[in-house]
């Protein structure tokens, strides 16, 4: 009796052990958070938009408030999970949607609590009456310095951002 239950143990517990140390089938670094070789989808914290930059190195969530007008980028780690602060006087960005088309330049918000300053802030925000009552609309960042990367024409849709 003993030598089946060790058996089916085996059965049972062998493919997850084989499974966990399958090579990936795609190239790429053999970290614990590689994107090339698994796909997961990050949550924004806000709700807003996540924006991948780079291989996943970085994000920003775009969170527009269409009541006001109000919108607003966060910086965020690779993870999604914490703020990443960014050294540009300006963020600039594109929208088109079907009713308009505008380019926004989101300023640096310091955050006094966090220690945040207009020189390296993770929160940037900007406000346009054209965003009244806007909920949907495609949006491109010109570039983007982050971590010492500069990156350009990054697009993506809002509400739905650019992770697949």
């Amino acid at each position: 009796m003993r030598p089946r239950l060790i058996l089916a143990l085996m059965l049972a517990i062998g493919p997850l052990v084989l499974s966990c140390n399958e090579p990936s089938k795609s190239e790429g670094r053999h970290d614990d958070h590689d994107h090339e070789r698994e796909h997961h989808h990050h949550a924004a914290p806000r709700g807003g938009a996540l924006v991948a930059l780079g291989d996943h190195f970085a994000h920003l969530e775009i969170v527009l408030d269409s009541s006001t007008g109000k919108l607003s980028a966060y910086g965020l780690d690779g993870h999604a999970e914490g703020p990443l602060p960014i050294e540009m006087a300006a963020l600039p960005l594109l929208i088109t949607s079907d009713s308009t088309s505008l380019t926004l330049t989101l300023v640096p918000v310091a955050n006094p609590l966090t220690g945040e300053t207009t020189t390296a802030t993770s929160e940037f925000s900007a406000s346009s009456a054209q965003l009244n009552g806007l909920i949907k609309f495609k949006g491109s960042i010109p570039n983007v310095t982050i971590k010492g990367q500069t990156l350009s024409n990054i697009d993506f849709r809002y509400p739905e951002g650019n992770e697949e």
